[in-house]
């Protein structure tokens, strides 16, 4: 399962940052499905090698090691997305789009005629705060493990009074 992409081509292009989805996920929607596994240790490990020099070495992208949970998890059906940023035109998307493309084109140029590579640059900015759609939350189900404390089961049911009125909450029927 993929979701659709959750957000404007002006929320992805920002005042020095673009984001883009992680390359290595399916190109026909926004996120990947998580994998199961009877050890996801073990599957991480087919994906990570330390060769004798010390080198680390990963097979696929840092997400790859997110995909796996264990066999218990199954019935959570989770979707995950991983975004990257790069540094962005330092102007308003929404202002100019046609100058907002032919400024990061020419700065990716430009980078590579100065360094030989065309590797994205880290974004400029130290936070980006993507928003929610307004119906982010619709049809949520979160489910409360066996261990929750009667604290944090009390902040949670207020966060969802506020910000997910419509969410149900289930017991977990993992037993501690």
């Amino acid at each position: 399962m993929t979701l659709g992409v959750p957000y404007s081509v002006e929320t992805m292009c920002g005042n020095g940052y673009i984001i883009v989805q992680e390359p290595a996920i399916n190109h026909d929607g926004f996120g990947f499905p998580v994998s199961y596994s009877e050890s996801p240790l073990d599957a991480v490990k087919r994906h990570y090698s330390v060769r004798a020099d010390g080198t680390r070495v990963l097979d696929g992208t840092p997400s790859t090691l997110a995909r796996y949970k264990g066999n218990g998890w199954r019935s959570q059906e989770e979707v995950r997305f991983a975004l990257m940023a790069f540094k962005g035109p330092s102007m308003d998307y929404s202002q100019d789009p046609d100058a907002y493309r032919k400024s990061y084109l020419d700065d990716v140029e430009a980078q590579y005629n100065a360094t030989g590579s065309a590797q994205p640059l880290p974004a400029a900015v130290e936070c980006i705060d993507l928003p929610l759609h307004p119906d982010a939350f619709q049809g949520l189900t979160v489910t409360m493990g066996p261990l929750v404390s009667p604290k944090d089961r009390d902040l949670v049911k207020a966060a969802l009074d506020k910000h997910a009125p419509g969410a149900a909450i289930n017991e977990s029927l993992m037993t501690p």
